[in-house]
Protein backbone atom coordinates (compact mmCIF):
# COMPACT_ATOMS: atom_id res chain seq x y z
CA UNK A 1 0.00 0.00 0.00
CA UNK A 2 1.27 3.04 -1.16
CA UNK A 3 0.08 5.71 0.63
CA UNK A 4 -2.61 5.47 4.10
CA UNK A 5 -4.42 8.48 2.59
CA UNK A 6 -5.48 5.53 -0.31
CA UNK A 7 -8.46 4.15 1.34
CA UNK A 8 -12.36 4.71 1.67
CA UNK A 9 -14.81 3.93 3.96
CA UNK A 10 -17.83 3.42 2.64
CA UNK A 11 -21.41 2.81 4.36
CA UNK A 12 -24.67 2.23 3.38
CA UNK A 13 -26.93 3.63 5.45
CA UNK A 14 -30.85 2.72 6.20
CA UNK A 15 -32.96 4.27 9.30
CA UNK A 16 -29.83 4.04 11.29
CA UNK A 17 -30.02 7.43 12.67
CA UNK A 18 -29.18 6.19 16.55
CA UNK A 19 -26.39 4.43 15.24
CA UNK A 20 -24.71 6.61 13.07
CA UNK A 21 -22.75 8.71 15.44
CA UNK A 22 -20.98 6.13 17.22
CA UNK A 23 -20.45 4.62 14.16
CA UNK A 24 -18.59 7.50 12.27
CA UNK A 25 -17.17 8.40 15.67
CA UNK A 26 -15.07 5.04 15.84
CA UNK A 27 -13.37 6.06 12.30
CA UNK A 28 -12.82 9.91 14.01
CA UNK A 29 -10.88 7.82 16.66
CA UNK A 30 -8.47 6.06 14.67
CA UNK A 31 -4.99 6.28 15.36
CA UNK A 32 -4.43 6.52 11.26
CA UNK A 33 -6.63 10.02 10.99
CA UNK A 34 -5.78 9.74 6.45
CA UNK A 35 -8.85 8.27 5.23
CA UNK A 36 -12.02 9.04 3.41
CA UNK A 37 -15.90 7.79 4.12
CA UNK A 38 -18.68 7.50 1.92
CA UNK A 39 -22.27 7.57 3.65
CA UNK A 40 -25.23 6.29 1.12
CA UNK A 41 -28.29 6.93 2.13
CA UNK A 42 -31.12 4.08 1.58
CA UNK A 43 -34.49 5.72 1.26
CA UNK A 44 -34.17 6.43 4.98
CA UNK A 45 -37.33 7.71 6.60
CA UNK A 46 -36.02 8.69 9.88
CA UNK A 47 -33.31 11.07 10.70
CA UNK A 48 -30.19 9.11 8.51
CA UNK A 49 -29.87 11.59 5.90
CA UNK A 50 -29.89 14.70 8.17
CA UNK A 51 -27.25 12.95 10.83
CA UNK A 52 -25.00 11.90 7.54
CA UNK A 53 -24.90 15.52 5.87
CA UNK A 54 -24.06 17.37 9.51
CA UNK A 55 -21.47 15.26 10.34
CA UNK A 56 -19.51 15.61 6.35
CA UNK A 57 -20.72 19.18 7.21
CA UNK A 58 -18.43 19.17 9.69
CA UNK A 59 -15.41 16.69 8.88
CA UNK A 60 -14.36 17.11 5.38
CA UNK A 61 -13.38 13.74 4.72
CA UNK A 62 -17.11 12.68 4.68
CA UNK A 63 -19.33 12.13 1.48
CA UNK A 64 -23.17 11.98 1.37
CA UNK A 65 -24.55 10.36 -1.36
CA UNK A 66 -28.69 8.88 -1.58
CA UNK A 67 -30.17 6.29 -3.77
CA UNK A 68 -33.06 7.87 -6.24
CA UNK A 69 -35.08 5.19 -3.99
CA UNK A 70 -34.54 2.54 -1.15
CA UNK A 71 -33.15 -0.43 -2.79
CA UNK A 72 -34.05 -2.96 0.54
CA UNK A 73 -30.89 -4.28 0.76
CA UNK A 74 -27.20 -3.26 1.39
CA UNK A 75 -25.66 -4.33 -1.68
CA UNK A 76 -26.67 -1.54 -3.94
CA UNK A 77 -25.72 1.70 -1.87
CA UNK A 78 -22.34 -0.30 -0.72
CA UNK A 79 -21.45 -0.67 -4.67
CA UNK A 80 -22.70 2.68 -5.39
CA UNK A 81 -20.53 3.80 -2.70
CA UNK A 82 -17.40 1.72 -4.02
CA UNK A 83 -17.69 2.42 -7.56
CA UNK A 84 -17.88 6.30 -6.17
CA UNK A 85 -14.46 5.97 -4.42
CA UNK A 86 -11.46 7.35 -6.33
CA UNK A 87 -9.25 5.44 -3.79
CA UNK A 88 -7.20 2.24 -4.45
CA UNK A 89 -8.64 0.49 -1.60
CA UNK A 90 -12.05 0.25 -0.20
CA UNK A 91 -12.87 -0.44 3.53
CA UNK A 92 -16.58 -1.39 4.18
CA UNK A 93 -18.20 -0.51 7.27
CA UNK A 94 -21.99 -1.16 8.02
CA UNK A 95 -23.44 1.90 10.07
CA UNK A 96 -24.74 0.11 13.00
CA UNK A 97 -21.16 -1.76 13.64
CA UNK A 98 -18.40 0.36 15.08
CA UNK A 99 -13.88 -0.15 14.99
CA UNK A 100 -11.53 -0.04 17.59
CA UNK A 101 -8.89 3.09 17.24
CA UNK A 102 -6.39 1.21 16.07
CA UNK A 103 -8.37 -1.04 13.51
CA UNK A 104 -7.04 0.83 10.66
CA UNK A 105 -3.30 0.88 11.27
CA UNK A 106 -3.96 -2.86 11.76
CA UNK A 107 -5.23 -3.59 8.87
CA UNK A 108 -2.40 -1.99 6.95
CA UNK A 109 0.19 -3.26 8.74
CA UNK A 110 -1.41 -7.00 7.98
CA UNK A 111 -1.78 -6.02 4.46
CA UNK A 112 1.74 -4.58 3.84
CA UNK A 113 3.41 -7.62 6.04
CA UNK A 114 0.96 -10.22 3.53
CA UNK A 115 0.88 -7.99 0.12
CA UNK A 116 -3.01 -9.06 0.46
CA UNK A 117 -5.36 -8.14 -1.71
CA UNK A 118 -8.17 -8.41 0.93
CA UNK A 119 -7.19 -7.91 4.50
CA UNK A 120 -10.33 -8.79 7.17
CA UNK A 121 -10.74 -8.33 10.75
CA UNK A 122 -11.75 -10.13 13.80
CA UNK A 123 -15.39 -9.62 14.35
CA UNK A 124 -16.48 -8.98 17.70
CA UNK A 125 -19.76 -8.82 19.94
CA UNK A 126 -19.38 -5.29 21.75
CA UNK A 127 -19.33 -5.47 25.92
CA UNK A 128 -22.98 -5.48 26.56
CA UNK A 129 -24.62 -5.46 30.40
CA UNK A 130 -20.96 -6.18 32.14
CA UNK A 131 -20.01 -9.20 29.96
CA UNK A 132 -16.77 -9.28 28.01
CA UNK A 133 -16.85 -8.61 24.36
CA UNK A 134 -16.37 -11.94 22.47
CA UNK A 135 -15.33 -13.08 18.83
CA UNK A 136 -19.07 -13.93 16.60
CA UNK A 137 -16.96 -16.12 14.06
CA UNK A 138 -14.00 -18.13 15.75
CA UNK A 139 -11.63 -18.62 13.38
CA UNK A 140 -8.63 -21.42 13.87
CA UNK A 141 -5.43 -20.91 14.09
CA UNK A 142 -3.95 -21.78 10.23
CA UNK A 143 -6.71 -19.62 8.64
CA UNK A 144 -5.66 -16.48 10.87
CA UNK A 145 -2.34 -17.04 10.64
CA UNK A 146 -1.92 -17.86 7.07
CA UNK A 147 -2.49 -16.08 3.39
CA UNK A 148 -5.21 -18.24 1.34
CA UNK A 149 -5.94 -18.05 -2.02
CA UNK A 150 -8.96 -16.39 -2.75
CA UNK A 151 -10.64 -19.47 -4.16
CA UNK A 152 -9.51 -21.84 -1.73
CA UNK A 153 -11.67 -19.50 0.84
CA UNK A 154 -14.78 -20.43 -0.07
CA UNK A 155 -15.34 -23.64 1.35
CA UNK A 156 -14.53 -21.18 4.66
CA UNK A 157 -17.76 -19.77 4.08
CA UNK A 158 -20.28 -22.63 3.08
CA UNK A 159 -22.65 -24.73 5.90
CA UNK A 160 -21.47 -22.06 8.37
CA UNK A 161 -18.66 -19.29 8.16
CA UNK A 162 -15.19 -19.66 9.52
CA UNK A 163 -13.98 -16.70 8.77
CA UNK A 164 -15.55 -13.13 9.05
CA UNK A 165 -16.21 -11.51 5.68
CA UNK A 166 -17.72 -8.24 7.38
CA UNK A 167 -15.15 -4.98 7.21
CA UNK A 168 -11.64 -5.22 5.98
CA UNK A 169 -9.56 -3.58 3.42
CA UNK A 170 -10.69 -4.62 0.21
CA UNK A 171 -8.67 -3.29 -3.36
CA UNK A 172 -11.67 -1.40 -5.27
CA UNK A 173 -10.31 -3.39 -8.45
CA UNK A 174 -11.12 -6.97 -7.12
CA UNK A 175 -14.75 -5.26 -6.64
CA UNK A 176 -14.66 -3.68 -9.66
CA UNK A 177 -14.14 -7.33 -11.46
CA UNK A 178 -16.67 -9.22 -9.26
CA UNK A 179 -19.32 -6.45 -10.27
CA UNK A 180 -18.62 -6.20 -14.45
CA UNK A 181 -18.55 -10.38 -14.05
CA UNK A 182 -21.73 -10.96 -12.34
CA UNK A 183 -25.05 -9.48 -12.01
CA UNK A 184 -24.83 -6.66 -10.30
CA UNK A 185 -28.53 -5.67 -10.04
CA UNK A 186 -28.82 -7.91 -7.41
CA UNK A 187 -31.46 -6.47 -4.28
CA UNK A 188 -32.33 -9.23 -2.34
CA UNK A 189 -31.30 -8.79 1.67
CA UNK A 190 -27.71 -10.78 2.10
CA UNK A 191 -26.86 -10.50 -1.52
CA UNK A 192 -23.98 -9.05 0.00
CA UNK A 193 -22.61 -12.91 1.42
CA UNK A 194 -23.13 -14.29 -2.50
CA UNK A 195 -21.00 -11.04 -3.76
CA UNK A 196 -18.20 -12.55 -1.06
CA UNK A 197 -17.76 -15.58 -2.81
CA UNK A 198 -17.87 -13.49 -6.24
CA UNK A 199 -14.63 -12.06 -5.08
CA UNK A 200 -13.20 -15.57 -3.78
CA UNK A 201 -12.98 -16.91 -7.14
CA UNK A 202 -11.15 -14.38 -8.73
CA UNK A 203 -8.48 -15.83 -6.30
CA UNK A 204 -7.30 -12.81 -4.98
CA UNK A 205 -4.89 -13.12 -1.65
CA UNK A 206 -6.93 -13.19 1.27
CA UNK A 207 -5.44 -12.54 5.09
CA UNK A 208 -7.07 -11.98 8.88
CA UNK A 209 -5.52 -9.25 11.00
CA UNK A 210 -6.64 -8.99 14.34
CA UNK A 211 -7.73 -5.31 14.35
CA UNK A 212 -11.50 -5.72 15.89
CA UNK A 213 -14.50 -4.97 14.32
CA UNK A 214 -17.42 -4.69 16.54
CA UNK A 215 -21.01 -6.22 15.08
CA UNK A 216 -24.03 -4.37 16.24
CA UNK A 217 -26.84 -6.44 16.61
CA UNK A 218 -29.99 -3.68 14.89
CA UNK A 219 -33.36 -5.18 16.06
CA UNK A 220 -34.61 -2.42 13.52
CA UNK A 221 -32.34 -3.74 10.70
CA UNK A 222 -34.78 -5.29 7.40
CA UNK A 223 -33.07 -8.44 7.86
CA UNK A 224 -34.88 -9.07 11.42
CA UNK A 225 -37.72 -7.90 11.21
CA UNK A 226 -40.85 -10.62 10.53
CA UNK A 227 -41.48 -10.18 6.57
CA UNK A 228 -40.85 -11.73 3.37
CA UNK A 229 -36.89 -10.73 3.68
CA UNK A 230 -36.15 -13.91 5.80
CA UNK A 231 -36.95 -15.86 3.06
CA UNK A 232 -33.88 -14.18 0.80
CA UNK A 233 -31.78 -17.03 2.13
CA UNK A 234 -33.07 -19.60 0.21
CA UNK A 235 -32.36 -17.10 -2.89
CA UNK A 236 -28.49 -17.03 -1.90
CA UNK A 237 -28.45 -20.78 -1.00
CA UNK A 238 -29.48 -21.51 -4.35
CA UNK A 239 -27.03 -19.30 -6.11
CA UNK A 240 -24.31 -20.54 -3.78
CA UNK A 241 -24.99 -23.52 -4.99
CA UNK A 242 -25.03 -22.78 -8.66
CA UNK A 243 -21.58 -20.73 -8.00
CA UNK A 244 -19.94 -23.93 -6.62
CA UNK A 245 -21.58 -26.13 -8.96
CA UNK A 246 -20.26 -23.79 -11.97
CA UNK A 247 -16.79 -22.63 -10.52
CA UNK A 248 -15.42 -26.09 -8.59
CA UNK A 249 -18.07 -29.27 -10.23
CA UNK A 250 -19.98 -31.27 -9.07
CA UNK A 251 -17.57 -33.44 -7.83
CA UNK A 252 -15.79 -30.60 -5.23
CA UNK A 253 -16.12 -30.65 -1.45
CA UNK A 254 -17.37 -26.88 -2.41
CA UNK A 255 -20.40 -28.44 -4.07
CA UNK A 256 -21.37 -30.87 -1.21
CA UNK A 257 -21.17 -27.95 1.85
CA UNK A 258 -23.32 -25.46 -0.97
CA UNK A 259 -25.62 -28.20 -0.99
CA UNK A 260 -25.80 -29.27 2.54
CA UNK A 261 -25.94 -25.41 3.26
CA UNK A 262 -29.15 -25.65 1.06
CA UNK A 263 -31.17 -27.69 2.41
CA UNK A 264 -30.16 -26.57 6.00
CA UNK A 265 -31.69 -23.36 4.84
CA UNK A 266 -34.74 -25.16 4.14
CA UNK A 267 -35.66 -26.61 7.08
CA UNK A 268 -34.44 -22.98 8.41
CA UNK A 269 -37.23 -20.94 6.92
CA UNK A 270 -40.35 -23.83 7.48
CA UNK A 271 -39.27 -23.64 11.49
CA UNK A 272 -39.65 -19.61 10.78
CA UNK A 273 -42.90 -20.46 9.47
CA UNK A 274 -43.68 -22.38 12.66
CA UNK A 275 -42.55 -19.40 14.74
CA UNK A 276 -44.17 -16.63 12.70
CA UNK A 277 -47.48 -15.73 11.54
CA UNK A 278 -47.55 -14.70 7.85
CA UNK A 279 -49.24 -12.99 5.38
CA UNK A 280 -50.69 -14.87 2.79
CA UNK A 281 -49.23 -13.44 -0.03
CA UNK A 282 -45.79 -13.50 2.25
CA UNK A 283 -45.93 -17.28 2.11
CA UNK A 284 -47.00 -17.64 -1.55
CA UNK A 285 -43.57 -16.04 -2.56
CA UNK A 286 -41.78 -18.72 0.23
CA UNK A 287 -43.42 -21.46 -1.71
CA UNK A 288 -41.95 -20.68 -5.44
CA UNK A 289 -39.04 -20.06 -3.58
CA UNK A 290 -38.87 -23.64 -1.96
CA UNK A 291 -40.20 -25.22 -5.17
CA UNK A 292 -36.90 -23.49 -6.60
CA UNK A 293 -34.73 -24.57 -3.90
CA UNK A 294 -35.72 -28.26 -4.37
CA UNK A 295 -34.78 -28.51 -7.88
CA UNK A 296 -31.46 -27.43 -7.09
CA UNK A 297 -30.47 -29.52 -4.11
CA UNK A 298 -28.96 -33.20 -4.79
CA UNK A 299 -30.12 -35.71 -2.78
CA UNK A 300 -28.62 -38.43 -4.10
CA UNK A 301 -25.60 -36.51 -2.87
CA UNK A 302 -26.89 -35.55 0.21
CA UNK A 303 -27.47 -38.96 1.10
CA UNK A 304 -25.24 -39.67 4.67
CA UNK A 305 -24.40 -36.17 4.75
CA UNK A 306 -27.17 -35.18 6.57
CA UNK A 307 -28.92 -36.29 9.19
CA UNK A 308 -31.60 -39.25 8.54
CA UNK A 309 -34.79 -37.11 10.18
CA UNK A 310 -34.61 -34.11 7.81
CA UNK A 311 -33.38 -36.52 5.04
CA UNK A 312 -36.85 -38.27 5.56
CA UNK A 313 -38.84 -35.10 6.38
CA UNK A 314 -37.61 -33.17 2.97
CA UNK A 315 -39.22 -36.81 0.76
CA UNK A 316 -42.36 -35.31 2.15
CA UNK A 317 -44.16 -32.08 1.04
CA UNK A 318 -43.47 -29.14 2.72
CA UNK A 319 -46.56 -29.03 4.61
CA UNK A 320 -46.58 -32.18 6.51
CA UNK A 321 -42.43 -31.61 6.96
CA UNK A 322 -43.31 -28.16 8.60
CA UNK A 323 -46.05 -30.18 10.77
CA UNK A 324 -43.82 -32.48 12.05
CA UNK A 325 -41.28 -30.14 13.24
CA UNK A 326 -43.72 -28.20 15.19
CA UNK A 327 -44.20 -31.81 16.99
CA UNK A 328 -40.60 -31.88 17.64
CA UNK A 329 -40.68 -28.57 19.57
CA UNK A 330 -42.91 -30.21 21.93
Amino acid sequence: MESRGDITFVMPAYNVGRFLEESVGSLQRQTVADWKLIIVNDGSTDDTLEKAERLAAADPRIRVLSMPKGSGSAYQPRKRGILEATTEWVAPLDADDRVEPEYLAKLIARQQETDADIVYPTMYLPPYKGEEERVVTPTDAAIREGVHEGRDCVKFTLNGWRINCNGGLIRKRVYEKAFAENDSSLTYSCADELLTRQIFVQNPRVAVSEAKYFYGPNEESITRKKSRVLFNILINNRELIRLTRKEFGRESEEYLQAQKGAFHSYFDVLKLQNRYEFSKEDLVFCEGLLKEMRSEIEMELLEGNVSRKYAFLYKRPAWMAKSAMRLFRK
